[in-house]
């Protein structure tokens, strides 16, 4: 059932386009760093090295394409022993729709590989390019084709930030059966992105923001279980979007829990993944298991 971990509700005195600029700039909430600036040069730096050790040494495919465009590629990673539950793992990027790549994230499959389990990291085109509509119509179809290649596997997909939106809205549109969703610091409701400057490149409006609203998508969702995740050093933004999602999305699964992590933030979050004993995968490979 839903688990309540009380997030700190906050109400701002002044929600203008400078408090929606800095609620939805990850960077700004850490506690771990001194600055913006060394929070994401300590991602960046931890998230290329790791990555580049799990291609070294794991058996991979890379750049299996799915589609027509040069980033609609997928690279696989499979386990030396493979794991009798048959689940692999789909990992699905954040980065707002607009930065990020698969090949950062390779580093998300070490934990999954070494408990015999295969790992697909999905890449996407980004937005200005395309818009957030046609992303998802890529994820989808990236999707399909794992899908077809792996029959005989159940799949539980992984996503972080805007990743985790584009996990949501796909197991609402697959309407296939997937073994579990985890839903990692997202952006469920991407109203007040318009308010950010990020929207230069994201072109959301009133009316498409409406459209993307994953709200009206919880019926008819064919997920085991769905575990949202959030750090509590995360700003008041992200942890209310987690909190409320989560709330509302309970209404309509039974099998929905939400986990607070204690003095992680939107980044740490992931670095989590390389570390030997993982909390953020204890808790997926638990909540799989119920």
């Amino acid at each position: 059932g839903y688990e309540n971990k009380e997030l700190n509700s906050f109400i701002p005195l002044k929600m203008d386009n400078a408090y929606f600029e800095k609620q939805y700039t990850p960077s700004y909430w850490t506690s771990k760093h001194s600055s913006r600036d060394a929070c994401l040069e300590h991602y960046l730096k931890l998230s290329l090295h790791e990555s580049e050790v799990v291609r070294s040494k794991f058996q991979c495919e890379l750049n299996v394409q799915y589609g027509d465009s040069d980033r609609e590629k997928v690279d696989y990673f499979f386990p030396d022993k493979v794991n009798i539950n048959k689940i692999l793992f789909v990992y699905i990027h954040g980065g707002f729709w607009y930065e990020g790549n698969k090949e950062m994230y390779s580093m998300i499959a070490k934990p999954f590989l070494q408990n015999g389990n295969a790992v697909a990291v999905v890449g996407y085109d980004l937005c200005p390019t395309v818009s957030i509509f046609e992303i998802k119509k890529q994820i989808l179809k990236a999707f399909d084709t794992i899908k077809s290649r792996f029959p005989e596997f159940e799949l539980c997909i992984i996503g972080h930030s805007a990743g985790a939106y584009l996990a949501f809205a796909l197991a609402h549109e697959s309407k296939m059966c997937i073994k579990g969703l985890v839903l990692i610091s997202g952006v469920y409701d991407v109203t007040h992105l318009i308010k950010t400057k990020m929207n230069e490149l994201l072109r959301i409006d009133d009316k498409s923001a409406q459209a993307l609203n994953l709200y009206q998508c919880c019926d008819k969702l064919q997920t085991e279980s769905i575990l949202f995740f959030v750090g509590t050093d995360e700003s008041e933004e992200f942890r209310r979007q987690t909190q409320e999602f989560c709330e509302h999305v309970s209404k309509f699964n039974s099998n929905v829990h939400i986990c607070a992590f204690e003095n992680e933030d939107h980044f740490s979050l992931i670095e989590n993944f390389s570390e030997n004993q993982s909390k953020v995968v204890d808790q997926i490979y638990l909540t799989l298991k119920e």
